[in-house]
């Protein structure tokens, strides 16, 4: 993959084998056969785009789309007559104009939802001056000085950032107004900052590591390329693409998080798979996800077929009021700012080594799963009160660490990152009883008190470690394990 051309056809091999998995599914059980929201018009603007679309399988998703109840408080407008005006205008079938002229919207007020609005409104018309002056001010007020995009207020979700920006990017593209190409511009300065070297980048946020997001990341890209001509950026989109592929199934599927835990056509239903929220559905996912990437090779197939050196693409680290990103030869690591929502925090280093994670990045559902209990984020907590010292707090980092200031006690927490080590150091200053919680993923095994042996590295701890129970994360099933003092040191040590 190191030409425009063979980044186009690995994006078009990905979206080509989501379609054919979707074809057969629809055609061994009449539809999905599960909830879906919005799977039917995205599996049909996928398949147009791919030019895959055959008789029998417009027939039936057509039906089933039918059967949708669109007076319903929770149908999905936005996104429905998002991909049905796509189909149409890549297809010339207008059968389902009703819904796409319909006018109606179910006006989810986060930003992700609002510049899909903004975006819907202005393809189909693109003289809607209230539209573009709607997306202007919601960009303003949602992006921060580093170039994020807020979902909401303190909700920092890498995810719907993406999707945010491939909003912005295709309002640019009817529009023309620069103050919306600044906006998509800052905003993939800033999340290629966290492409890490083996193409992960989505474990911040709400949405954590989910497909919807990477789809949404590879249209960008490949948009930012078309816009830009930056080799770098290619190499970026060639690392997350190989990322992805490593998650596609034989069939053809993906899983909804990308992890290697989640089995095949499980619903939240079923039970509640790690990194899944109550509102997810793996065949709204799934060709959402297909119809971004096949986006994505379209935009590449506009450019010339040229060559590029992913070699010389070398990551930096990079440090803003709220993020510290640092590439070590035998690691990655990132820390995050606690505050806001629980998945915003990486208060312990999410480290990445030899392309699998070593320490779990954090958060989830919190309206209907209590495995992500703010009780289990590695800060500090005081078992008199059941309260950690996030609750209430004011968090800062620092050129070297992280401070926190609660009305149980402060935090200090110092990082040191060497060429093959993390240390991470903890004092607690508070005249009440705390304890530290540290989260590890369940493979690794505690061989005494304070020394765990995972594959290809070794956590040892100044403390002694008492099982906690267990938690869950984007990336599966994690142990915890707890200890009782004002300090703690753990050292992760990136083994041969």
């Amino acid at each position: 993959m190191n030409t425009v051309g063979q980044l186009n056809e690995t994006c078009r091999g990905i979206a080509i084998k989501i379609g054919n998995y979707l074809k057969s599914q629809l055609a061994r059980h009449k539809g999905f056969g599960e909830r879906s929201f919005y799977g039917e018009a995205f599996s049909l603007a996928l398949l147009a785009v791919l030019k895959e679309l055959d008789s029998a399988t417009l027939q039936t998703l057509t039906s089933c789309f039918r059967t949708l109840d669109t007076k319903h408080p929770e149908f999905h407008w936005e996104f429905n007559r998002y991909a049905l005006y796509h189909y149409a205008q890549l297809t010339g079938d207008h059968h389902f104009d009703d819904i796409v002229y319909d006018g109606t919207f179910k006006g989810t007020r986060c930003t992700n939802w609002s510049l899909l609005r903004c975006a819907t409104r202005l393809h189909l018309n693109p003289r809607d001056h209230a539209a573009l002056d709607e997306a202007t001010q919601i960009t303003h007020r949602a992006q921060s000085r580093s170039g994020l995009i807020l979902d909401e207020p303190h909700v920092k979700s890498f995810q719907y950032h993406c999707f945010s920006l491939a909003m912005l990017v295709e309002i640019f593209a009817i529009t023309s107004d620069p103050s919306i190409l600044a906006s998509f511009d800052r905003g993939m300065c800033f999340i290629r900052h966290f492409i890490l070297s083996e193409g992960e980048s989505l474990y911040v946020g709400r949405g954590q590591e989910q497909s919807f997001g990477y789809g949404a990341l590879a249209y960008c890209l490949a948009t930012a390329y078309r816009l830009q001509k930056d080799s770098d950026v290619l190499s970026d989109l060639k690392r997350v693409l190989t990322y992805l592929r490593g998650f596609q199934r034989p069939n053809g599927s993906f899983p909804l998080v990308l992890n290697h835990e989640e089995p095949s056509g499980i619903t939240y239903e079923d039970l509640p798979p790690p990194g899944w929220y109550s509102y997810n559905n793996f065949f709204d996912y799934l060709p959402f996800f297909g119809y971004f990437v096949a986006k994505a090779a379209e935009q590449l197939s506009l450019c010339p077929d040229t060559d590029f050196v992913p070699e010389e693409n070398v990551l930096r680290d990079y440090r803003d009021e709220n993020y510290l990103v640092i590439h070590r030869p035998y690691y990655e690591a990132v820390v995050a700012r606690p505050g806001g929502a629980t998945p915003n925090d990486l208060a312990m280093p999410y480290l990445v080594a030899k392309g699998r994670p070593i320490l779990p990045c954090y958060g989830g559902e919190q309206e209907l799963d209590n495995r992500y209990a703010l009780w289990n984020l590695p800060l500090p907590r005081f078992p008199h009160f059941q309260k950690t010292i996030r609750q209430k707090a004011i968090a800062k980092l620092t050129a070297n660490g992280l401070i926190m200031a609660s009305p149980l006690g402060a935090m200090r927490r110092r990082y040191q990152f060497d060429s093959d080590k993390i240390t991470v150091h903890t004092r607690v200053f508070s005249p009440f009883v705390c304890e530290h919680p540290i989260a590890i993923f369940s493979d690794v095994k505690q061989i005494s008190p304070r020394r765990f042996i995972g594959d290809g590295y070794e956590i040892e701890c100044n403390r002694s470690l008492s099982p906690a129970g267990t938690t869950l994360c984007a990336k599966g099933v994690l142990n915890l394990f707890s200890t009782k003092s004002r300090s703690l040191m753990v050292t992760i040590k990136i083994t041969p």
